[in-house]
């Protein structure tokens, strides 16, 4: 019969060389908005901000074109 030979050690563990991030970097940016806070981004960012709000706003959010800058939207919370 094989038996292993393991020693438990019971000091702290040595930390992560690359730990995963937990959640989304987003999550504390619209934590921290309240109702009436805007901010704007580039049109190539669209994409990313749209699918982070939808997750984690839920509809209380609008997104359009800035009126006077072309490659700028305008993120604002609603709710």
């Amino acid at each position: 019969m094989n038996v292993l030979a393991i020693k438990v050690n019971k000091t702290k563990a040595p930390e992560m060389k690359h730990s995963r991030q937990k959640g989304s970097k987003y999550t504390e940016l619209f934590a921290n908005m309240k109702a009436g806070h805007w901010f704007t981004i580039n049109s190539k960012d669209r994409m990313k901000i749209q699918a982070a709000a939808s997750t984690h706003l839920k509809g209380r959010y609008s997104l359009y074109q800035h009126p006077t800058m072309d490659c700028k939207y305008v993120f604002r919370l609603n709710k």
